[in-house]
């Protein structure tokens, strides 16, 4: 900030840790931590855009601070990943966007989050048209799950990839593959969406 960086730029800059933190996750139960930290990064993105609050400088220093000590806990947590490489299906990398887009959508539903990151990343490696890809993934996180709290996560991801200009933005849609796909689930996780898309004959 004294060499004149714009603090929503650094917030930026935060949200992509805070979605590495979300990739290296890996038990379903050791969620709480990556969850919680991204999401007061989102809401911070939206406080700045929205208010001119002379002290919203110190709680940037609160998000960096957050995210290092969630950094930390999953570290030291057992059964989470660390950085890792996830692999694609033999063959994934010369699919058709649409075929990609189809068994990301299988693999979400059906709670595979290695292979939800994995396809997200080839999907993006290969340079195809990035808003199939984001409906893909919105849809998904509407339909799993029947806790709000839980799934908003994945709207929050991608609203803050649409704001964000960091370095490494793809890095909020493969965390969001991995928490849609990843995140604790209660009871049937598809049962809320059935539920309504029979109510509202979709």
């Amino acid at each position: 900030m004294r060499g004149g960086r714009n603090p929503r730029r650094i917030l930026d800059a935060i949200q992509v840790a805070a979605a590495q933190v979300i990739l290296e996750t890996g038990d379903t139960n050791n969620y709480s931590m990556s969850q919680h930290g991204y999401e007061y990064t989102n809401t911070l993105g939206c406080f700045y855009d929205t208010f001119q609050h002379p002290h919203r400088l110190k709680l940037l220093f609160v998000a960096a601070s957050f995210i290092q000590h969630a950094a930390e806990h999953q570290r030291d947590t057992p059964n989470n990943h660390g950085r890792r490489t996830f692999v694609a299906p033999p063959g994934a990398a010369k699919w058709p966007a649409s075929q990609l887009l189809v068994e990301l959508e299988k693999t979400l539903l059906a709670l595979k989050a290695e292979d939800a990151v994995a396809l997200t990343a080839t999907y993006l490696a290969a340079g195809y048209d990035r808003a199939p890809l984001i409906q893909t993934l919105a849809s998904a996180s509407v339909e799993v799950g029947n806790d709000p709290h839980n799934q908003e996560l994945g709207m929050g991801l991608l609203e803050d990839y649409a704001k964000t200009q960091a370095h490494d933005r793809d890095r909020l849609l493969l965390a969001q593959a991995k928490h849609t796909a990843g995140h604790r689930k209660y009871g049937d996780h598809l049962e809320c969406f059935r539920r309504f898309a029979e109510a509202l004959a979709l």
